[in-house]
C-alpha cells in the first residue's frame, strides 16, 4: 500500500466516526496537536454509559447490553457487581471475558477441536472438583461451524442470534477502540 497501516487506520477513524471520537483519536495519535499556547483547548466530549454486570452470567448480560446500546455512540464503561473497580480495567476485562465465553464449545459456533480448561481459582482440599469448561481451539483460527441441513430451527435461531451479537460486540469494540481476544480465521 501507498500509506502505512497507522495512517490508514487514523483516516478510517477520522472519516467513519463522529467529530468527538475522531478528535479524541487524533489527539491520542498526535498528542502535540492538543498542546497550544492559547486557552482555546478543544476537548472531545464523548458520552459514557456505565453499566454494572455480574460475572456469573456475563455472556447473557453482554447480549442484553449490546442489544440496548447497539444504536448508541456512547463509550461503554463496565463495573462488576460487588467489586470496587470501574473504568478502563474492568471494561477491557469485559471485552476479554466475552471473547472467551464466545469460544465455549457448548455454543456450537466454531469449527475445531475442544480444549478443557478448569477453574482459575485455587482449589481447596474440601471442595469438590468443579467441572472443566470446554473451549474450541484451532491452529488456523476460529471458523464458523456449518449447520446441517436437518438442523432444528430453534438451533439455527440460537446460532444466528449469537453471530448477530458477535457483530454488534465487534462493532462496539471498534467504535470504542477496544481489542477483542477472538482468534477468527484469516481469509484465504
Amino acid at each position: 500500500f501507498l500509506f502505512p497501516f497507522d495512517t490508514r487506520q487514523l483516516l478510517f477513524y477520522v472519516t467513519s466516526f463522529d467529530r468527538d471520537r475522531a478528535l479524541s483519536r487524533l489527539l491520542e495519535a498526535a498528542p502535540e496537536l492538543g498542546v497550544t499556547d492559547s486557552h482555546e483547548r478543544v476537548n472531545p466530549e464523548i458520552d459514557r454509559k456505565k453499566r454494572v454486570i455480574s460475572r456469573d452470567t456475563i455472556l447473557k448480560q453482554g447480549e442484553q447490553l449490546m442489544a440496548e446500546l447497539a444504536s448508541s455512540r456512547s463509550l461503554l464503561e463496565i463495573q462488576y457487581e460487588g467489586e470496587v473497580g470501574t473504568g478502563l480495567g474492568p471494561t477491557l476485562e469485559f471485552y476479554s471475558l466475552i471473547s472467551k465465553e464466545l469460544q465455549r464449545s457448548d455454543l456450537q459456533l466454531w469449527k475445531g477441536g475442544t480444549v478443557k480448561i478448569g477453574s482459575e481459582e485455587p482449589m481447596d482440599e474440601d471442595k469438590t472438583e468443579e467441572p472443566c469448561v470446554e473451549y474450541v481451539f484451532s491452529d488456523t483460527g476460529l471458523y464458523p461451524l456449518p449447520l446441517a441441513r436437518n438442523a432444528k430451527s430453534s438451533h439455527k435461531t440460537k446460532v444466528k442470534n449469537k453471530f448477530q451479537f458477535l457483530g454488534k460486540f465487534m462493532a462496539k469494540a471498534v467504535l470504542d477502540n477496544r481489542m477483542i481476544d477472538l482468534p477468527i480465521s484469516k481469509p484465504m
